[in-house]
Order: C-alpha cells, then structure tokens, then sequence
C-alpha cells in the first residue's frame, strides 16, 4: 500500500500543476469544469495502467468499477484543487 501512495503522488501533482497552469493562462471557471470532467471519460482512465510486481514480473490487474471512480474523483479534485489555488 505504501508503495502505491509513493507512486501515486507525482501522478496527482502533475494534474494539481495542469489546473494551476490553466488557472494562470485565464481559463475561466466554466471551461476548468469542463476540462475537469476530463478525468471521468474512457480516454483518460484507460490510459492508466495498473501493475503489481511480484517475483521480478509486472502484471497488469484489471481495474474494478470502484477504484476507476476513485481515480475520477481524485484527479478532478486535483485539478480543480490546482486552478482555485488551494493548498
């Protein structure tokens, strides 16, 4: 678990990073919820490969339902957390 979170937490701030850069080129608040609907869509979480290590080879695991809804929620918070500034 601990390793997941270590990896995780540059995957989320480059996206806290993509709000905050779209904040700072004037993206009103309309089209920032409009490109944080992005990380609900297919194209985004099917870009997403999850892998576990075990005895030096790297599986692929299939993503449930839940985990592809968590991922949405997070990375659309991260992004919006980035374009509204918050800490």
């Amino acid at each position: 678990m601990q390793e997941s979170v270590r990896t995780s937490v540059p995957f989320f701030d480059q996206i806290y990073q993509l709000g905050q850069k779209d904040n700072a080129a004037g993206i009103n608040h309309d089209q920032a919820k409009k490109r944080a609907e992005y990380f609900y869509g297919n194209e985004f979480l099917d870009g997403i490969q999850r892998k576990e290590d075990f005895a030096g080879k790297s599986y692929s695991q299939l993503q449930t339902q839940k985990w592809r809804m968590l991922m949405s929620q997070e990375a659309a918070g991260a992004y919006m957390d980035g374009y509204n500034g918050v800490k």
